[in-house]
């Protein structure tokens, strides 16, 4: 009887401990976002987020060509290496030169930052090969899966401050691939050289791609 009855208290102690632990989970989750939020939990609807679209937009466009000049000048510090020249947020240091007019002080410097852009992308392309080679010379470590090793490659070239975007994509990760600005097979052949797909084939990889708005070039493995 004593046995039964024991058994039945541990059944319902396991029983009330998921629900228990489970609130626990959420109330501590809720917890962090309440404090990230200052304590305000709210789901924006797709019409706020279109507002806040809007005006983002509206507040860029009120950007003094000052202002944009700054702005670029921040983008371009980010993530700056002293030693290697390379580094930047090419992207929104671009979109703010952009929206310099011709004409205005600030125009006078667009030229020369916009070159710099280009020096540090020419800088930083050399360095994926060899990224690429050191890793593939690895070692893997014990028990990682061959997709895991392939998203790993992608990760490591990730590091690499170039103006772009390694990812490891398909079902099985097997498609290396460059999402970057502009992409041709110059590039292309540049970070992931013909030398070193064979070794990349033999790792699973059956493709690797250079995709960028205007094209995209590959070649499979």
């Amino acid at each position: 009887m004593a046995t039964g009855l024991l058994g039945w208290l541990k059944i319902t102690a396991g029983v009330l401990a998921v629900p228990i632990f489970g609130f626990a989970v959420l109330a501590a989750v809720g917890q962090r976002v309440a404090e990230a939020e200052g304590g305000n939990v709210t789901l924006a609807s797709p019409e706020e987020v279109r507002a806040r679209i809007r005006s983002g937009r509206a507040a860029f466009r009120a950007l003094t060509p000052a202002q944009h000049l700054s702005a670029a000048r921040s983008a371009l510090a980010q993530g700056y290496d002293p030693a290697r020249g390379t580094g930047g947020d090419f992207f929104q240091a671009l979109r703010h030169l952009c929206a310099i007019p011709e004409g205005t002080p600030e125009a006078v410097a667009v030229a020369d930052l916009r070159a710099e852009v280009g020096a540090r992308r020419a800088r930083a392309v050399p360095l994926v090969a060899p990224a690429l080679a050191a890793r593939l010379a690895s070692p893997a470590p014990p028990g990682e899966s061959p997709a895991c090793r392939r998203r790993d490659i992608a990760c490591a070239l990730g590091h690499v401050p170039i103006d772009g975007t390694f990812t490891a994509d398909g079902a099985d990760a097997e498609v290396l691939r460059l999402r970057a600005p502009e992409c041709g097979t110059a590039l292309l052949d540049a970070t992931v050289p013909p030398s070193q797909r064979p070794a990349l084939g033999a790792m699973g990889f059956r493709r690797v791609e250079c995709v960028g708005p205007a094209s995209t070039v590959g070649a499979d493995l």
